[in-house]
């Protein structure tokens, strides 16, 4: 495995390319509604400094965003989660259709910044659109021969 650059990361969310996306991922669409579909910018919802250090588990310093999630509900609300590494933490922001963002900042959803937080997913409802559901793995080091 390569070592990750030590420059900016960024995480972006195109609203309507992320539902395009999604609708040509689970079902085949004609070339008429292919090109009906408007795009926008990508909208910044995270960025992290890039800088990868040794690995030390809980301890590690990895100051970058990883591991983003995307979940489009049929009303077409975007929910976006995403670990960042500084502060070892998942976070959930919340896009409407339109590209703007629901929530003023991202909220730490795992808050538990001494465990190492990873690999989130998201799921939000289509009848109750501020039931949201993000999950993640948590590796917890305990020692031992096996690391943790």
């Amino acid at each position: 495995m390569g070592r990750l650059p030590d420059r900016p990361t960024f995480l972006k969310v195109c609203a309507h390319a992320a539902a395009a996306y999604l609708v040509l991922a689970t079902a085949a669409i004609s070339e008429a509604e292919l090109a009906g579909l408007t795009w926008t910018e990508p909208i910044e919802v995270a960025s992290g400094g890039g800088h990868k250090g040794p690995w030390r588990m809980n301890a590690s310093e990895f100051h970058y965003v990883d591991d983003p999630t995307v979940a489009i509900n049929e009303k077409g609300l975007i929910g976006v989660a995403f670990a960042d590494l500084l502060h070892h933490d998942i976070y959930f922001q919340a896009v409407s259709p339109s590209g703007s963002r629901r929530l003023e900042q991202a909220v730490n959803v795992s808050n538990s910044p001494k465990i190492f937080s990873w690999l989130p997913r998201v799921v939000i409802s289509d009848d109750d659109p501020l039931q949201v559901y993000v999950l993640w793995q948590e590796i917890v080091f305990s020692g031992g021969s096996h690391g943790g």
